[in-house]
Order: C-alpha cells, then sequence, then structure tokens
C-alpha cells in the first residue's frame, strides 16, 4: 500500500552550451578586416556556426551580413570599411548544442593608416639621431627576421632590426635590436 507519494521528472539541458563574443579591439585600420570571434563558455572557439551582423555607419548607413565562424571561431567582416566611426551589433541563434547570444551597438572606430614612403633624394629621413645624408638607405626594408648591418662614413657599424631601431645607440627613443625582435614577436 502506498500512502502518499511525490514524483519530480527534472530535464536538465546538458546539450546547449553557453556562448558569447570577444572583441579584440575597437579601433582597427582601413587596410584590416573587423572581425570577432564566437566562443564557448571556456573561451573555446565555435567553428562553423552562422552568425548574422549589423553595421551602421556615422551617416546611419546600414548593412547587414550573415558569416559563417571559421575553425577558429573568428567572424570577419569582408569588406575593406572606410575611415569613419561605425557601430556593430551581432548575434548568433544558437544550434549544434550551442545557446545563442549577441551584442549590441558596439562603437568601431576605423582610421587611415600612416603611408610610410622612402625619398630617393639626398634628403632622407631617419629617426637615427647621428644620421648623414649619404648613408645606405637599405637600413628602411630591415625587419627583425632580416636584419641590415650599415656601416656609417666615421666606421662605426649600425646593425637595424627595423627602420630606426638598431643596436649601436638605445638611448633616447631608440630601442635595442634584442628588446625589438622580442616586442615584435
Amino acid at each position: 500500500m502506498i500512502i502518499g507519494g511525490v514524483s519530480a521528472y527534472f530535464v536538465i539541458d546538458s546539450q546547449n552550451i553557453d556562448t558569447h563574443f570577444i572583441i579584440d579591439g575597437t579601433s582597427i585600420s582601413t587596410d584590416d578586416y573587423l572581425d570577432f570571434r564566437l566562443v564557448d563558455s571556456n573561451n573555446e572557439s565555435v567553428a562553423g556556426q552562422r552568425v548574422y551582423a549589423e553595421l551602421v555607419s556615422s551617416d546611419g548607413e546600414s548593412k547587414n551580413y550573415t558569416i559563417s565562424s571559421d575553425e577558429k571561431g573568428i567572424v570577419s567582416i569582408s569588406d575593406k570599411l572606410d575611415e569613419g566611426n561605425y557601430t556593430i551589433s551581432a548575434r548568433f541563434e544558437g544550434g549544434d548544442g550551442y545557446k545563442s547570444c549577441e551584442f549590441n551597438d558596439i562603437k568601431i572606430s576605423v582610421y587611415k593608416k600612416a603611408v610610410q614612403t622612402t625619398s630617393t633624394s639626398s634628403s632622407s629621413i631617419s629617426s637615427d639621431p647621428y644620421y648623414e645624408d649619404g648613408w645606405d638607405d637599405d637600413h628602411q626594408d630591415a625587419t627583425p627576421d632580416n636584419p641590415v648591418t650599415v656601416t656609417k662614413p666615421d666606421g662605426d657599424t649600425y646593425t637595424y632590426y627595423g627602420p630606426g631601431h638598431y643596436d649601436y645607440y638605445a638611448g633616447g627613443s631608440h630601442m635595442s635590436g634584442e628588446y625589438y625582435k622580442q616586442r615584435n614577436a
């Protein structure tokens, strides 16, 4: 004989994992693409998912995007953006065991990247305070992986790891080549 009893039935939704977006920065160059990441609650990439985004320029022009997250969870706006201010909103509607998420009206600033030019005349510009006209301008193409060594007319040598970044003079606004290589690694 059963005098009384209560039974309960609980459904635990263990199949749906929380998700969110990560935006690394709110300022990009006109040379870069605007992107952000779709990740789970452990910040692991959520790949192959459809994300809807809306980008609105400061003059009110709106453009909608439907984008799939790549293998790293990156969602990338495929258009290069003009200089100016924008707001972006995005939503993931969930699916494949993931819960939905969204963000709204994040302000994005797009700036024009400064163009570095080199001069072929004898009045070359260098960040080297001891630069003398007639030096070999090849050091302007130096990189941390491809340093260029230049010998001044007085016999001093400089090893460049980038334009204006060399080992010989490490004071002022200049860095040693090793520091420059580590900073840009």
